[in-house]
């Protein structure tokens, strides 16, 4: 079961002004097969499971086409409410996606984040479950997720896209849980990492399954 966080911050309209991410995180899609489950955050000031993001209803892991049944195809439209407007959060992004997963995961499949973003944490709103509306609140909540999701036997990967980004927070959120910080110069370099965490996982469950 997987979480894609994906940064929804107005900094991408200079980072990644073609919505490479976008197209990215719809090619990692393409490498999931059943038993797979996938559910998607948007981020920016503040987070939320798609497509609670555009005033719908949240779509979760065990949500139909998130679930492999009958096909994924639905994940494509979640991904495509992403938009790039706002501020940073990512603490409030693993909060969510902890949240998810440990509700709704399925305890025979590996769990795993992988977050994207392309800036320091620069809000949190005040209210559960950030102290207050400032970066360091949200890293300070980013961490206790980190923390939070290697209790509960999640790995969360970390993606930074371009020079804005807080390098030393996102390797010590990934490595807290065993996963890997992957520096993405440009967005052009998304969708080769996505397709190393891809192949890391279909390796993961085959060995599992034989």
């Amino acid at each position: 079961d997987v979480i894609l966080a994906i940064d929804s911050s107005g900094s991408m309209n200079q980072n990644d002004p073609g919505r490479l991410r976008i197209a990215g995180a719809k090619d990692y899609v393409t490498h999931l097969s059943r038993p797979d489950r996938i559910a998607i955050v948007d981020f920016d000031s503040d987070a939320h499971l798609t497509k609670a993001n555009v005033g719908g209803a949240q779509h979760h892991l065990f949500s139909p086409g998130h679930n492999g049944i009958p096909v994924y195809t639905e994940v494509n439209t979640d991904i495509d409410t992403i938009d790039s407007i706002g501020s940073t959060n990512y603490g409030a992004a693993l909060w969510v996606a902890n949240n998810e997963l440990i509700t709704y995961g399925n305890v025979n499949h590996a769990w795993a984040i992988i977050l994207l973003t392309d800036g320091k944490n620069t809000a949190c709103l005040p209210v559960p479950p950030c102290s207050s509306n400032s970066g360091a609140a949200s890293d300070a909540l980013a961490l206790a997720q980190a923390n939070r999701a290697k209790a509960s036997g999640i790995t969360i990967f970390t993606i930074g896209l371009g020079p804005s980004i807080n390098p030393a927070l996102l390797t010590q959120i990934a490595q807290i849980t065993g996963g890997t910080y992957y520096p993405a110069p440009n967005a052009e370099a998304i969708r080769f990492i996505y397709f190393e965490i891809a192949m890391h996982f279909k390796g993961f469950i085959t060995c599992g399954t034989l």
